[in-house]
């Protein structure tokens, strides 16, 4: 993935037009949408092309359990573009952001989502506005350790194998890590 070209101007003017709506009219969603199922994924891939000779893989990892479902919402219609104009003003070459939701492992029927590392506005955008923001979790169950292990383990991008540079990964979240979610 990873084609096209960024706009922040449009960008700007995509979270713009919808920086009014509650999230529920943003993210509509009812379920994991299927594309954002990780389950058979081998691997999310962060290419270089033509376009992108440099690609940086940057992952979000997102917490859409009920107390955290703000983010997304503000990603989706306020900061992304800032985020993403920060990323090229410091120097990240050729940014291809991937967005997870992340819920919990024993009660949420989402507990992870992932979307496909993209370069586009209207890309980024599309794998954001699709995670469920399920609203479970809580008490201390958010599974973030699924999101790490799946990009640990189920991305493969050519910033690593051609130059070495690992990329970036953010997660977002309230609760500490359990250890024990996985056993």
């Amino acid at each position: 993935m990873g084609y096209g070209y960024y706009s922040h101007d449009a960008h700007v003017a995509m979270t713009s037009a919808r920086a009014a709506q509650p999230a529920r009219e943003v993210f509509t969603q009812s379920s994991c949408h299927p594309l954002m199922n990780p389950k058979g994924v081998k691997a999310r891939e962060c290419r270089d092309s033509a376009e992108h000779p440099n690609s940086v893989g940057i992952v979000f990892a997102l917490d859409v359990s009920g107390s955290m479902g703000e983010i997304p919402r503000r990603l989706a219609t306020e900061t992304l573009p800032t985020f993403m104009k920060t990323l090229l003003e410091a120097g990240v070459p050729d940014p291809q952001v991937l967005f997870m939701g992340v819920g919990c492992a024993r009660s949420d029927r989402a507990p992870l989502q992932v979307g496909q590392f993209e370069s586009t506005e209207k890309l980024m955008d599309q794998w954001l506005t699709w995670l469920f923001l399920e609203g479970g979790g809580g008490g201390g169950n958010e599974s973030y350790e699924l999101a790490m292990y799946f990009a640990a383990r189920h991305t493969d991008m050519d910033c690593v194998r051609k130059r070495n540079h690992k990329g970036y990964f953010f997660v977002t979240g309230d609760e500490p890590s359990n250890p024990n979610v996985l056993k």
